[in-house]
C-alpha cells in the first residue's frame, strides 16, 4: 500500500510538472514578440520622459515668470522707497536751512544791536 501511495504521489507530481512545463512553453514568446514588447516599453518610457521634461519646462517657465513679476514689484517698491527717502531728506534739509536762516537772522540782529550799543556808548 505504501508503494502504491508513493507511486501515486510520483505520478501526481509528474502530472503537475508536465502541466507547468506545458504552461511555461505556451507562455513563451518568440524573439520577435520579445523585441516588440521591449520596443513598446522603450517608447512608453521615452513618452513618459518627454512628458516629465515638458512639465519641468512649464514649471520652470511659471516660476521664472513669477520671479520676474516679483522682481519688478520689488524694483517698483524700491524706487518708491527711494523717492520717499529723497522727499524726506529734502524736507529735512529745507527745515534745517530754514532753521539756519532763522539763526543767521538772529545772529545778524544781535550783531546789529551790538554795533548800535558800541556806537551809542
Amino acid at each position: 500500500v505504501e508503494d502504491e501511495l508513493r507511486i501515486t504521489k510520483q505520478r501526481l507530481q509528474m502530472a503537475e510538472d508536465d502541466k507547468r512545463q506545458h504552461f511555461d512553453l505556451k507562455d513563451m514568446k518568440t524573439p520577435e514578440e520579445v523585441a516588440k514588447i521591449i520596443e513598446d516599453i522603450k517608447e512608453a518610457f521615452e513618452d513618459e520622459i518627454a512628458d516629465l521634461l515638458l512639465q519641468e519646462r512649464e514649471q520652470y517657465e511659471t516660476e521664472k515668470a513669477q520671479f520676474e513679476k516679483e522682481k519688478g514689484e520689488f524694483r517698483v517698491e524700491q524706487e518708491e522707497f527711494l523717492k520717499q527717502a529723497e522727499e524726506i531728506a529734502a524736507e529735512q534739509l529745507k527745515k534745517k536751512n530754514t532753521k539756519m536762516d532763522e539763526m543767521q537772522s538772529q545772529l545778524d540782529n544781535a550783531l546789529t544791536e551790538l554795533q548800535k550799543y558800541k556806537s551809542g556808548s
